[in-house]
């Protein structure tokens, strides 16, 4: 890129003697003497040519942001602000349309132009304005400025004159990157081998991406150009790590004039981490999500992409981060080392678990989507995975949060033709219901388990202070379930699980389940509720029968609350119900989310 300075008077004298302003790309020599103390009108505008290309130049330079694309694989780092030399910048789009309108174009174009067409006709083909789009017919195309900034970069921009020339639509900035040869208008053949690569580049640094909301009930996603930047202003070094080492989230800010994802400037970034699996993985929670129905208290996948070999979800940003952030952050009772919840309330408890009761009644409904002018039944699905950390806190104008469930990675459709099969669902141990260990196939209120035991802890937090929501795991993991008596299993399991497992053999005289084992000599299982207990003979002397109970240490620890100051009489209602109906060891017996949710309804209502 030429020099940013103003050139001295001797070498703009020689400059101009070898160079014309026609629109050629390879200007004709000038015919006055190169120590001529009177310039031309050639060789002055030859000079404020280079002047004109020179401040527009600075300009975008000064308005180049780093490209942050390539820290979502690597700690980030602080970009020095030199639009020549940065492997990674971008100049955004608002931007860009402000520096080079129309009438700075064309005031630049007449240092370049002698004749037709004019420099205003040009500059409106190259800049249009605000309101009007380009020729190519796309609203967000920004025209032929890329172009012409790439252009002046190597000091060729006359050559824009090939590109208004060419047939419409023609060449513009939609059609970028230009790699290949065929596709190069008359202007490329003129350039030389390094000349064509300067361009590329410098069009790489001009180039952002424009980030469009996907279609919610379509799986599709976007595969975007890796040349060209992604529009982050700002990516959160801090790394929250979801679902183990599959994917990570990160709080990035997103230039406003490169997206249709709402009002926001704050989003957050999931990433799937490199793996074979996670182009399966992206895929499927997409198709997941877009089953789910449009919900007030349900996280909506903003934007979905594959960018340099990497699977994006673009989400709405939970500035509180999810419920077990939520817990570890703030007190309810000025405990050391928190903040105070100078927000919380009883009915501000109550208010957001019947949130997310909603969301997930929503969920286990079928749902009606309209799509292409015909509706579709979408089947109940099954969540599968409700937990604290699937719950985010979104902050409010009032300095509270407003929650709402997220990640349906691993749903499930739920109805009449198709058992979930209870292995095949990925469960977090501590809040996996009992049929889990017991059953074979599982319904809609495994669900409601999980968030029982939610709830559970989530009052703990409000009425107790989340140190006793630790102690409180620490006594179910005191509180053993029996031995399992098989040859996989060794000595006792510790485990912080709401429920426990009993078991209770068959008296030696019962023979009802004698048989002998004659084919191989691996452990039978009739069923998961019917083990089979194995000696060295290899003979079956009966079944053992596997039931489930809800811990005493949960029984001990609701009582325990129910005696403090601060449970008042609506809590006290909330706990009973969690107690009587949701933590029920039969799924057949036990409310559904609709009856959750009614009654959550009815509680914050004052009834």
């Amino acid at each position: 890129m030429h020099s940013t300075g103003l050139p001295d008077q001797t070498s703009s004298q020689m400059d101009a003697h070898e160079h014309s302003s026609n629109i050629s790309l390879h200007d004709t020599g000038c015919s006055q003497n190169p120590t001529c103390s009177n310039l031309s009108p050639r060789c002055q505008r030859r000079i404020l040519r280079i002047l004109s290309r020179d401040r527009l130049l600075r300009e975008l330079q000064n308005a180049s942001v780093a490209d942050l694309s390539e820290s979502l694989a690597q700690p980030l780092q602080q970009w020095f602000p030199n639009f020549s030399t940065s492997s990674g910048r971008f100049i955004p789009r608002k931007t860009l349309l402000q520096i080079l309108d129309s009438r700075r174009v064309a005031e630049h174009l007449e240092t370049l132009l002698d004749g037709p067409p004019s420099p205003n006709e040009i500059a409106d083909y190259i800049s249009p304005d605000e309101g009007r789009t380009c020729h190519c017919g796309n609203g967000l195309c920004t025209g032929s400025r890329i172009i012409l900034a790439s252009l002046m970069h190597i000091e060729k921009e006359g050559g824009i004159i090939h590109c208004y020339n060419q047939p419409k639509p023609g060449l513009c900035d939609s059609s970028l990157p230009i790699s290949d040869e065929s596709l190069l208008p008359q202007l490329f053949n003129e350039l030389t081998e390094k000349e064509k690569q300067l361009f590329r580049h410098a069009q790489s640094q001009l180039r952002c991406h424009y980030l469009r909301k996907i279609d919610p009930y379509r799986q599709r996603y976007t595969e975007l150009d890796r040349e060209a930047a992604l529009p982050f202003s700002h990516i959160d070094e801090r790394i929250s790590p979801v679902d183990g080492e599959l994917s990570v989230v990160r709080h990035v800010r997103i230039d406003p004039s490169h997206h249709n994802l709402g009002e926001e400037y704050d989003f957050a970034l999931k990433t799937f981490k490199d793996s074979a699996l996670s182009s399966v993985d992206f895929q499927e929670e997409l198709q997941a999500n877009q089953q789910v129905p449009r919900h007030d208290r349900i996280v909506p996948i903003h934007a979905a992409l594959k960018y340099r070999q990497k699977f994006h979800f673009v989400l709405p940003f939970a500035s509180g981060g999810n419920l077990e952030e939520l817990w570890e952050t703030y007190s309810t009772n000025n405990s050391p080392g928190s903040k105070p919840a100078t927000w919380y309330s009883s009915q501000w408890l109550l208010t957001e678990c019947l949130g997310i009761a909603e969301s997930l009644a929503a969920t286990h409904k079928p749902s009606t989507v309209l799509e292409h002018g015909a509706q579709h039944i979408l089947p109940p699905q099954l969540h599968a995975d409700v937990k604290p950390r699937n719950i985010l806190c979104y902050g409010t104008p009032t300095g509270s949060f407003y929650l709402k469930l997220a990640d349906f990675g691993v749903t499930r459709k739920v109805d009449e033709n198709s058992l979930v099969k209870v292995r095949e669902v990925p469960h977090t141990k501590t809040y996996r219901p009992p049929e889990y260990d017991v059953e074979d196939n599982i319904s809609l209120n495994y669900d409601v388990w999980c968030l029982a035991c939610i709830y559970l802890e989530f009052v703990t937090w409000a009425v107790l202070g989340g140190s006793e929501k630790e102690e409180f795991g620490k006594s179910r993991v005191e509180e053993r379930h029996d031995p399992l008596p098989t040859t996989d299993q060794r000595g006792e399991t510790l485990e912080d699980t709401f429920f426990k497992t009993c078991i209770k053999r068959s008296p030696w005289y019962d023979v009802s389940g004698f048989k002998i084992r004659i084919e191989n000599q691996i452990k039978e299982t009739t069923t998961k509720r019917k083990m089979t207990d194995e000696c060295t003979l290899r003979i079956i002397r009966g079944n053992i029968s596997i039931s489930c109970k809800v811990k005493d240490s949960v029984t001990t620890h609701i009582n325990k609350i129910r005696r403090h100051a601060m449970c008042d009489t609506a809590i006290r209602k909330f706990l009973d119900f969690i107690e009587a109906k949701m933590l029920v060891v039969d799924p057949g017996t036990r409310a559904d989310s609709s009856d959750v949710e009614k009654f959550l309804r009815n509680l914050t209502n004052g009834e």
